[in-house]
């Protein structure tokens, strides 16, 4: 099981690759983490989110508009983010 810092180190580093300083958003999907990144005051053209499993680690993306999404995201939990991974203004 993966435990919610091992998750978002996961996340951190997988949006670190692909140009986002840090995370924005973090939520309890209950079988996955779910997570945003980047500066949570600028709307993004083609942002997306991403869950972290728990069982394995493996991510996906998390797409929207999706009923079974929509019903996730309904349940989701928010979660704090450590300092560490949380976004920055470089």
């Amino acid at each position: 099981m993966l435990k919610f810092e091992a998750g978002c180190k996961v996340a951190f580093e997988y949006y670190k690759e692909h140009g986002k300083n840090g995370l924005c958003e973090a939520n309890d999907l209950g079988d996955a983490w779910l997570f945003a990144a980047g500066d949570p005051d600028v709307i993004e053209d083609g942002g997306y989110a991403i869950t972290v499993d728990k069982e394995n680690g493996k991510i996906a993306e998390f797409i929207l508009p999706n009923r079974k999404n929509f019903e996730r995201l309904e349940k989701a939990v928010p979660v704090d983010i450590p300092k560490e991974y949380a976004f920055t203004k470089a």
